[in-house]
């Protein structure tokens, strides 16, 4: 596990300029600014979640994209990083 957590380290350090910290996300939730900018645009194609439709995991899912959909945060970064759809 060391040498994992050592691994993590060193990636984080060599990326940290395309890493933001998530403020709508619970525990402190280190992003890239690229998966933000998706999930920023993801999140305003979903459509509302409805909690008797589909499984947990998919609500739970279109739950924390709600989050996202009126993020200034994340519109800023959809403008400035194109993601592939």
């Amino acid at each position: 596990m060391g040498r994992a957590k050592k691994g993590t380290q060193t990636w984080l350090a060599n990326n940290k300029g395309d890493m933001i910290q998530c403020p709508y996300q619970p525990g402190q939730l280190m992003i890239s600014k690229k998966a933000c900018s998706k999930r920023y645009k993801l999140s305003r194609k979903e459509s509302t979640p409805t909690p008797l439709k589909g499984d947990l995991f998919h609500f739970s899912f279109q739950r924390g994209l709600s989050l996202c959909r009126t993020c200034p945060i994340g519109k800023k970064m959809a403008r400035t990083h194109s993601v592939a759809s």
